[in-house]
Formats: structure tokens, sequence, C-alpha cells
């Protein structure tokens, strides 16, 4: 097992702002954590700001499956290995309950390449019906108050969680998302949410063996039918990203920033010369 994502798994958390690993957790420990999810003391944030592996005792049905080998990977990989522990809560959907309207965490985040992430696992079967998360795939880089796309309903591309066991979902907090109501007939929905801080620079922090693989362009080029006309801000957002976590300040795709930088390289130039 390779202990960071690579670069072309990072690829596509840029493109998309969220990576998708099923059934990482195993049904054992899945069904372990329940107890831990029924116990009314896992609503209780913990002092937030300390580090993450401070938190829960390793050996607890928590403290195992943060520690599971799988989810030290994708946290090393994203926010790097001292992450601050931000908050949790362990969501419990009745039927007939969980209507929530889209929405983004983060509006609020002023930093304009670092990010945190929030980690969503799915400690049992979750159907259609049931009504697991809901979220629009690169929808990362759009800063919008909150509220303000609470009346979209259908945007082509939106994806809802239907998964096995121990599936976990880690997301980019601008991600614009929302719990789908729960229309099953008697099935609660159970999901637990972990929000991380990095405390190192986020440049690098994957393997980047396959840095240079044509796959990575490729995966970063790809656009989304939802964006329109404005596919291309995206493409600039993701260059723009993409340049700061794999610390190559002069990335570009098909010269969508060497166009605009070019008036700066050449008076830069000229005052040299």
């Amino acid at each position: 097992m390779n202990n960071l994502l690579n670069s072309k798994e990072m690829a596509l958390f840029t493109k998309q702002g969220f990576l998708r690993f099923d059934e990482m957790i195993d049904t054992d420990l899945c069904k372990e954590f329940f107890s831990y999810m029924e116990n009314p003391e896992s609503k209780q944030y913990q002092p937030q700001g300390q580090l993450l592996w401070d938190v829960w005792d390793e050996k607890s049905p928590i403290g195992k499956i943060i520690h599971h080998p799988d989810m030290i990977k994708l946290i090393h990989s994203l926010v790097g290995k001292k992450p601050r522990y931000d908050h949790h809560f362990p969501h419990k959907t009745h039927p007939g309950k969980g209507l929530q309207h889209l929405h983004q965490d983060a509006e609020y985040d002023m930093r304009e390449h670092q990010f945190d992430i929030q980690i969503s696992l799915y400690p049992q079967d979750t159907t259609l019906e049931m009504g697991g998360t809901r979220f629009l795939p690169s929808s990362h880089f759009r800063k919008v108050n909150e509220a303000t796309i609470g009346r979209y309903q259908h945007i082509r591309g939106m994806q809802q969680m239907v998964c096995k066991a121990g599936t976990v979902l880690v997301w980019h907090t601008g991600l614009w998302h929302a719990a789908q109501p729960n229309i099953s007939e008697n099935k609660t929905r159970y999901m637990f949410k972990l929000r991380l801080n990095p405390m190192e620079k986020q440049q690098r922090l994957f393997d980047t063996f396959d840095l240079n693989d044509v796959e990575v362009s490729q995966i970063l080029n790809q656009t989304y039918l939802w964006h329109g006309q404005s596919h291309r801000r995206e493409l600039f957002n993701r260059i723009k990203f993409w340049r700061y976590i794999s610390d190559q300040p002069d990335y570009d795709l098909d010269m969508w920033m060497t166009r605009n930088e070019n008036s700066t390289h050449y008076y830069k130039r000229s005052q040299v010369t």
C-alpha cells in the first residue's frame, strides 16, 4: 500500500473537489463504530485546535477509524502530518427527516489556495431512499454566501451518496452540498463528519513520482457541463490551485495563464535588458 495519494489522485481532487473511497473501513469496524454513534457524548465537540491524533483514544471505535492506514494516507496527503481538529458531528437522520438546502460551509474562508477538508464516513449501506449527501462536483472554487444557492435543486452533474458501509468521502470545504431527506420506511441514516485544518504548507504533501505524467494535465483539463461558458474560469482556478499544491509556479494548461502573464513577463525582461 502506498503511504500517500499520488499526483493523479490529487489532480482529481483539484478538478472535482472530493475523493471517494468505497468500503475503505471494514464491516466489523463499522458495526463497532455504531456504539460510538449511539452514545450521546459523541455529539460533544472536543476542544478545538488540538492535534487530531490526540483527540480520541486509538483503541476506541472512532480512534481506530482515524488511525486506519488508509485514513492516515489521505489526511497526510491533503492537510499534512499534524492536522488540527476543527470539529466533528455524528449525523443521525430518522425516516421523514433530514431535508437541507444546498449550501457552502466555507464562504467565510479568505485563504487563496490553502484549504480545510471534511471527511464523511458512511458506516452502513446507504440507499438512494435513505437520502445520503448530495453535492456538486467542481463547485469548490466558487465562493458564495451560504444561503444564496439554497433554491437550486437540479443542477446537471450533481451527485448523491449511495454507497456500501465503510465508504469515505473526503472533500474540500468549499464544495456545495446538502443532506437529502430520508424517505425510507424504517431505516435511520448515519453519517460521521470530521473537519480538519492544515498546520503546514500544503505543497507536495502527496507522492509526486507521477507529477509529470500526461494524465495529470488531462484530468485537470476536463470540464463539467454545468460550468457552461464559464468553464475557462474553472480552468484558471485549477491552474492556480495546482501551481500551489504541486509547487510548480509556471505550470499551465493550454497557455491560459501564460497569456495573462505575458505582459508582466515582458516588462520584467525589458527592465533587465
